[in-house]
């Protein structure tokens, strides 16, 4: 049992447990409560299990809306934890972020408000942006490709994660090599974007090597590099959360969805266009009332898009958990969460290798030959059988690789030996008319 705070509230989900206590359930709106006791009912299933899978949504990416989705990007998990910290409006992780973004472009690519996009922010995390690494390269590719798909844009918002932990906006203006930082914390400690930075100068830089477009003067040559690049307006003024507060997530979330509805409404007549929503102006109450419209909107994607079978972001073939762990482990996930024993590194470690081998397993001749996840499956295929074959991997992704490497040598063997025997019996041919 975790302690609750002073206030009474919990400090993080139980598992089994209702996320939102009796007496909160009344502000809950829409979608908010069928999703609690969708995660209540998923977890006393989980719970009755000896080795429980993890309490995860499993969000599939579009693969035709210039998104993130190559592998491992292409899918992600929204921990039960996760909605948890949601409805308590405590620090969002990146994948809600994500999600919310994905799906708000989604929104564009349908009904197509002009001058603006809003960019996968997959790769925006500090870790995934160190010098020399193959993420910080892919994140370059990314944004400037997108960049240039949307080079008749304006407006481009894309969320970061500055030293994987804060959350901010930038709202990129190719055109006039402008990056603009809504950055909602009022503290003094400055954020580090070096690494951010870099990546959106030279994604730029490509930009504009690969036919992208400027208004008249637009380019920036930066003095310290004498190449193109950003120019950077890291003190951009914007709505700033109250001291203490580690809600930055939301206030992203906000400005996201204030700059897609005034692109909408900037697309309507001018009668019917809503001056007050177009000010720009708001108080503290609308401020709270629109986080909840957010809690909403975020648990209506999950009901409606995510864990529904007819979603558009629904996930149709489970993964077990050896498969999620490998995903997270490639993705560069490092959460903590709530299990059994409470909490454990997240992606749990895997366990001691003899345990793993006997889940996936490569079988070899004089069988039905594959990939099983099983011992028991793999042994009917082995056991009994004289020169049988087989070999145990940590991971399905890595045995698949093996056995699709295994039989393609198998086929170009097969091909050389079938051209030996032809070239073989042509000589023989030729040898007795020559004779």
């Amino acid at each position: 049992m975790v302690p609750p705070t002073p206030d009474g509230l919990p400090r993080c989900h139980e598992a089994g447990k209702p996320i939102l206590p009796p007496d909160m359930e009344h502000l809950a709106s829409g979608p908010m409560l069928p999703l609690q006791y969708s995660i209540q009912y998923q977890e006393s299933v989980l719970l009755k299990e000896k080795d429980p899978n993890y309490p995860v949504f499993s969000v599939k990416v579009p693969s035709d809306q210039h998104f993130v989705n190559e592998d491992p990007a292409d899918i992600f998990f929204i921990a039960f934890e996760d909605v948890f910290n949601l409805f308590h409006s405590k620090r969002l992780d990146y994948n809600l972020v994500r999600l919310y973004a994905i799906n708000l472009q989604m929104k564009i690519n349908r009904e197509r408000p002009p001058h603006i996009a809003v960019a996968d922010p997959y790769y925006m995390r500090d870790s995934q942006l160190q010098d020399g690494s193959s993420t910080r390269t892919k994140a370059v590719r990314y944004l400037e490709s997108f960049m240039l798909m949307n080079k008749e844009k304006n407006t481009i918002l894309l969320p970061v994660f500055p030293e994987d932990k804060y959350c901010t906006l930038i709202i990129l203006c190719p055109k006039w090599s402008l990056a603009q930082y809504f950055d909602s914390s009022n503290t003094t400690t400055k954020k580090d974007y070096r690494r951010i930075r870099g990546v959106l100068d030279e994604a730029i830089l490509g930009y504009s090597k690969n036919g992208g477009t400027f208004d008249k003067k637009g380019e920036f040559v930066r003095p310290d590099t004498k190449k193109l690049g950003f120019k950077h307006v890291i003190d951009f003024p914007c709505i700033k959360q109250p001291a203490g507060s580690i809600k930055e997530a939301f206030y992203v979330l906000h400005h996201l969805k204030g700059f897609v509805e005034d692109a909408e409404m900037m697309s309507l007549p001018p009668s019917k266009r809503d001056p007050i929503k177009m000010s720009g102006e708001i108080n503290d109450d609308d401020l709270r009332e629109d986080f909840h419209r957010l809690q909403v909107k975020l648990s209506e994607i999950i009901v409606h898009d995510v864990s529904n079978a007819s979603g558009l972001l629904y996930q149709l073939r489970g993964l077990c958990k050896r498969d999620i762990e490998e995903r997270l482990h490639r993705q560069g996930d490092g959460r903590t969460w709530t299990t059994k024993a409470l909490y454990k590194p997240f992606p749990e470690p895997l366990k001691k290798k003899d345990d793993v081998l006997r889940r996936v397993r490569g079988a070899g001749s004089r069988s039905v030959r594959g990939v099983y996840e099983e011992w028991e499956e793999c042994k009917k295929q082995v056991h009994k059988f004289s020169g049988n074959c087989y070999k145990g991997y940590p991971t399905r992704h890595e045995a698949v690789a093996k056995w699709r490497a295994h039989q393609a040598k198998k086929s170009k063997m097969k091909t050389f030996l079938v051209l030996s025997l032809l070239l073989t019996i042509v000589a023989a041919v030729l040898y007795f008319i020559l004779v």
